[in-house]
């Protein structure tokens, strides 16, 4: 194995039930990226298995036994990372377990109490022994499921301890900011030990994949990507010629063009030009938006609803293949004015083409949150306002345009390969509180 990264050098990770599938993958990327990370499982046998690999990988590791809803153990896993690495960055907790395939109310109150003490109380107990080390620009990652927003039939119970795992990352990230941020990755159906009861049946395999939009089950490596960008600082939150000069200044190869996305000419000549120098194109960006006005939406004329229409949802020039990611706004969820049923638009306009253009070609969206730039003037730069801005994030900030630029670096990126017609909200904690 190859190291990957650097993301995550000098920093200190524990995963929970990391021997094997997602929990592992999670350990060995992190741990490809610098980190130095802290695996744990049930069985001795277990975690020496997965040590030699990632070792064997050069990857620093420390691997403990620890039954996640043991006291004693959950201490001991705290204390010996802290006394071998002396702090601790990124807690990713990943232990579950689904003893029974019971309907809810035929589910016995010993099982009840199972699938609550480890797929839900053990992570808040972990995280209690755990808070005293998470120092500033520190990350938790829980790990919930799909099952957990519309929870199945034969995994009731499952499905609902992993919908609570949703409500404890709003609460935790309300509870632990500015300082620790909390977030929180959803797996599909992957193809390991844990699932194969459902991905060894070949017809409920392909029933699944035939609900995906990219028609194929996620890896566990798909899944230690999403974690890597949450758990990451990467999700910490002017005109053509100087813009193309300050690139080129850094090194980075670079075409600067004209274009008005509303000119149809405009447009041709974006690609046409990209294709004669290029050769081709992988990935496309569509970020131009406009707001000419701020009146209400009954007040709005006529002329600027349609400048707002024409301008913010021009469908971006498509071809078989691409990367394509929409910048929505955090104002699509719960701002006054027509600039929220317009950026609305593009969730729909996400959702349609992740559905049209898949499986070949990947469409999401991502959707900031408030940002100073000379578009958001009008607010950044209103002290009053920038305040209030500021007080409806967990992370008491605003957040900057590399926030922004890395979480669109993921999900055009092969690390979000198995991420489509999905928005990802880069607001610091702000939609918590809408």
């Amino acid at each position: 194995m190859e190291k990957i990264g650097k993301r995550f050098e000098g920093k200190v990770v524990i995963v929970t039930a990391s021997t094997q599938g997602i929990g592992f993958s999670i350990a060995e990327r992190l741990g490809l990226e610098g980190a130095s990370v802290v695996i744990s499982s049930r069985k001795q046998e277990n975690v020496d298995e997965a040590v030699k690999k990632l070792r064997d990988g050069g990857i620093e590791v420390l691997g403990l036994v620890c039954h996640v809803s043991n006291a004693q153990q959950r201490k001991n896993l705290i204390e010996r990372t802290i006394q071998k690495y002396g702090k601790l960055d990124v807690v990713v907790s990943n232990a579950a377990v689904n003893p029974a395939v019971d309907a809810i109310l035929e589910t016995k109150a010993s099982v009840l109490d199972k699938l609550w003490d480890i797929n839900v109380k053990a992570s808040i107990l972990l995280l209690q022994d755990a808070a005293l080390y998470l120092k500033k620009g520190s990350s938790v990652v829980l790990i919930s499921s799909i099952s957990g927003y519309s929870p199945p039939a034969s995994m009731g119970m499952y499905g609902v301890t992993k919908t609570a795992l949703l409500g404890l990352t709003k609460a935790l990230a309300a509870e632990m900011s500015p300082d620790t941020r909390v977030n929180c990755v959803a797996p599909g159906f992957v193809p390991t030990h844990f699932a194969d009861f459902i991905t060894k049946n070949e017809h409920v395999r392909r029933e699944i994949e035939g609900k995906t939009l990219l028609n194929r089950l996620g890896t566990t490596q798909d899944m230690a990507a999403a974690v890597a960008y949450l758990a990451s600082d990467d999700a910490a939150y002017e005109n053509v010629d100087e813009a193309v000069k300050k690139l080129s200044d850094g090194g980075i190869e670079v075409l600067g063009l004209v274009c008005h996305v509303s000119n149809a000419q405009h447009r041709k000549n974006l690609i046409d030009k990209t294709i004669q120098k290029y050769g081709k194109l992988d990935v496309i960006v569509s970020n131009a938006a406009v707001i000419p006005s701020v009146d209400a939406i009954l007040e709005t004329k006529e002329s600027v609803i349609d400048k707002l229409w024409d301008t913010n949802d021009a469908a971006p020039y498509l071809k078989k293949g691409l990367s394509v990611v929409l910048i929505s706004s955090i104002a699509a969820t719960s701002f006054n004015g027509y600039v929220r049923g317009d950026k609305n638009c593009i969730f729909g306009l996400t959702k349609a083409h992740g559905s049209e253009m898949s499986p070949d070609t990947r469409v999401n969206c991502v959707a900031p949150g408030f940002v100073p730039t000379h578009f958001t003037d009008y607010i950044t730069k209103n002290e009053h306002l920038r305040r209030e801005t500021e007080g409806k994030t967990l992370l008491n900030r605003l957040g900057t345009t590399q926030d922004m630029a890395a979480a669109v670096a993921y999900l055009a990126s092969d690390d979000a390969a198995y991420v489509t017609g999905e928005t990802l909200v880069v607001a610091g904690g702000m939609y918590s509180r809408l």
